[in-house]
């Protein structure tokens, strides 16, 4: 089977244009060192780049469309989640040489048709040979309101979800361990929130536009990890007493001795909302989003102490959760 190798630069990037819709303009050449996005609404250019490196964030049962959708979504959840629309992107990739064609073929129909269905303009990229695998994409949006920031929060806000938390830690650690082809069927969903991840792109972007939104981030790093990062910027802590705790959480551990804090916090690449609401308006928000049937659920609420604390509600025992989740250069699960 041909390999990546096998074909010059040149001749993959034609192939690329044959897989996915490049949006290209006369202003400038084929090949061009720039590209070109017109603003839709002439509002505020807003642009975000994250990058997908195959040793920390591709398991190697994943399949290389996957592979695609994911880097593509890992950069629009971080636009939505300010409300900002993802009109274009840019595409850096790094190939190893013994990449197959077919796997490159799948992970840009991945990318390409991500994008298409999220109504982002492919606009072009760089491609170079690399020792392992890198998609980088910077993704750019416009936005004339005012964008959510991390900061700005205030005691007794709610603290509010877009999704239900757990589900990666499991998949990851069914999958690390090689139990993904010999577990119980009913954990299946624990696999696809790794292997097929999604995105809540509508109950995101829509619910980050409400009057009373405060702050914003999304759970990539997990749970534990973006409710510190919202500690850095502000002079108030969380109560996380009201988590929602899936059926299928409460059996994986028991079933694999993992305890359910661990997997509500200490997990990440959920592509969730985190939402702080002024208490206001919680339960108009709550009723717009019940209303559209989007997904959005309390957690807890912001607490005068710098701390994060986790009240589990069957025990009603409260203990300090500490940053862990997915790092860079520490991967390594709880």
């Amino acid at each position: 089977m041909m390999r990546v190798k096998d074909l010059a630069e040149k001749k993959l990037i034609d192939r690329l244009t044959t897989l996915v819709k490049i949006s290209t303009t006369p202003k400038l050449a084929k090949y061009d060192d720039v590209f070109y996005l017109e603003s839709m609404n002439k509002g505020n250019v807003v642009i975000h780049t994250d990058m997908l490196v195959g040793k920390t964030d591709v398991p190697s049962i994943m399949e290389l469309y996957h592979v695609g959708v994911k880097s593509v979504i890992m950069n629009v959840s971080d636009l939505i989640v300010k409300g900002v629309v993802p009109r274009g992107m840019i595409v850096s990739l790094g190939l190893p040489g013994n990449m197959l064609l077919n796997d490159f073929d799948s992970m840009i129909k991945g990318i390409g048709e991500t994008a298409e269905k999220y109504g982002i303009k492919y606009i072009g990229g760089d491609l170079n040979e690399a020792d392992d695998l890198i998609v980088d994409i910077t993704m750019i949006g416009f936005h004339e309101d005012v964008l959510i920031p991390r900061n700005g929060i205030k005691s007794r806000n709610v603290v509010a979800s877009t999704g239900e938390f757990g589900f990666t830690t499991a998949g990851l650690y069914l999958v690390l361990n090689g139990f993904a082809g010999k577990c119980n069927k009913k954990y299946t969903p624990f696999l696809n929130a790794v292997l097929k991840p999604a995105l809540n792109y509508d109950a995101i972007l829509n619910i980050a536009r409400r009057k009373g939104i405060i702050a914003s981030i999304d759970s990539s790093d997990g749970l534990s990890a973006c409710l510190m990062d919202l500690l850095d910027v502000n002079d108030y802590g969380f109560l996380i007493d009201n988590a929602p705790v899936n059926a299928l959480i409460k059996d994986f551990s028991a079933d694999y001795k993992f305890p359910v804090p661990d997997l509500l916090f200490n997990g990440g690449e959920e592509y969730h909302a985190i939402f702080i609401i002024d208490e206001e308006y919680w339960n108009e928000i709550k009723d717009y989003s019940i209303k559209n049937g989007y997904y959005l659920e309390k957690l807890g609420r912001v607490i005068e102490e710098k701390k994060v604390y986790y009240k589990d509600s069957s025990t009603g025992l409260t203990r300090a959760i500490t940053k862990r989740g997915f790092e860079h250069f520490n991967p390594q699960l709880p």
